[in-house]
């Protein structure tokens, strides 16, 4: 009589070996999903909240993950779009919306964000009918088009469109900071004080904390003389924001204006080795030609006029200390130069002029990129040349203009400091 055995077979043990092993793969492969699934709807929630409060590398960083996880979500796809549209990524925004196309997003949607892409890419003419029809008071996109168009019209010189819809964006936004900033900065660039500090002063009841804003405003009160309260505005925004690009340069203005100019010199002396922009180069520069520092007020002011071609007192301040340092040819170069420019801001008057006058001519426009091309200024020239193209979107002059200085738009070390608009 055979021996009965307990023990289970060898391909009866295998087999159970392997179910249970496929059941643990089961699990960890579930628990993997569940979690990817979780840590996606973490991250989509951190993007949103990225989004709220500006910050699109942070917002981008999230969508990435949530798109590896959620590859069937036309959602995700369209939110990253519009963050890759708010950091000038425009190719990825343009591949981003395809994905969201074939993924059977809303059509609607995808075309206004698509128009909003090409505005902002410099092709204005060819969608502002589009977004002018979809920004509709009912309409859903309407916010999203007047903020991105407030900013597109006041780098275009085109003040008559920036006013109208900067208005029409503070009556859709009423509770929006940002609205009132730029309807702030577009009246002061017309010329409209009152109403100016009005708009600065409810940007900042919204948002108290907003630098931006301060930073205008003790800009102004620089220009006006009161000094103690710019001052005072200075030192607001230097506890919020004490690496702001814009406050070691409107700092040292400030004790200029006290009369405290080798405090302003000394100050900016030790600052810009950490901050090197070249607009504190062009201030530090005048206040040591002032102060008899001739040759460094040389090297500071070449790193200056790189940046601000077109600025003739950074020419006027380089001649000067060319010829105190017995550079007789250079200086003479120098002011040469500075009367040529001279020439053509004069012409740029005359052209600010025209348009004023003609608001639908695109030849002075054409006219005034052509200028500032040639004087190396590239951003500029590309504004005026697609102020331009929006009136004739076939205009040579203009198109010429636009594609050899287009790489201007994008470039990540131009000084563009909010002073600049209200200097």
């Amino acid at each position: 009589m055979a021996q009965y055995s307990s023990q289970p077979s060898r391909t009866a043990w295998t087999l159970w070996s392997f179910a249970l092993v496929g059941a643990l793969l089961g699990l960890v492969w579930a628990g993997w999903t569940i979690s990817g699934q979780a840590r996606a709807t973490f991250a989509w929630k951190r993007a949103l909240d990225a989004i709220a409060r500006e910050d699109f590398e942070a917002a981008q960083f999230e969508l990435d993950f949530a798109r590896s996880i959620w590859k069937d979500s036309s959602e995700v796809y369209l939110e990253s779009a519009r963050v890759a549209r708010h950091l000038g990524q425009f190719d990825r925004a343009h591949q981003l919306l395809d994905e969201c196309r074939h993924l059977q997003g809303e059509e609607y949607t995808i075309q206004v964000e698509r128009a909003l892409v090409m505005a902002q890419e410099g092709k204005l003419s060819q969608v502002e009918g589009f977004l002018e029809k979809m920004a509709n008071p009912k309409g859903p996109f309407r916010v999203e088009i007047l903020k991105t168009l407030t900013p597109l019209y006041f780098g275009m010189f085109d003040m008559t469109k920036a006013n109208m819809i900067s208005k029409l964006w503070t009556e859709a936004e009423p509770g929006s900071a940002e609205a009132f900033q730029w309807r702030g900065l577009i009246l002061d660039r017309i010329g409209s004080k009152e109403d100016t500090d009005s708009a600065f002063s409810k940007s900042l009841e919204l948002d108290p904390n907003r630098v931006d804003v301060l930073i205008y405003l003790a800009s102004r009160k620089l220009r006006s003389h009161e000094t103690q309260p710019a001052m005072t505005l200075i030192e607001r925004a230097e506890r919020l924001s004490p690496d702001h690009i814009d406050l070691p340069l409107l700092r040292a203005r400030a004790l200029s204006e006290m009369g405290k100019e080798e405090e302003a010199r000394a100050f900016l002396a030790s600052h810009v080795s950490k901050d090197p922009h070249p607009a504190i180069f062009r201030e530090l520069g005048r206040l040591e030609l002032k102060a008899g520092k001739i040759a460094d007020a040389l090297e500071h002011l070449k790193r200056a006029v790189d940046a601000f071609p077109m600025d003739q007192s950074i020419r006027f301040s380089l001649a000067q200390a060319q010829e105190q340092l017995g550079k007789k040819e250079d200086a003479a170069a120098s002011r040469a130069r500075l009367k040529a420019i001279e020439a053509d801001l004069d012409k740029m008057k005359v052209i600010t002029q025209q348009v004023v006058t003609k608001p639908n001519d695109p030849a002075p426009r054409a006219e005034a990129a052509k200028i500032m091309a040639q004087n190396g200024v590239g951003i500029e020239a590309c504004r005026w040349a697609m102020s331009a193209l929006r009136l004739d979107p076939e205009n040579v002059e203009a198109r010429k203009v636009l594609q050899e200085n287009q790489a201007s738009l994008a470039e990540v070390n131009q000084y563009r400091s909010v002073l600049e608009y209200l200097r």
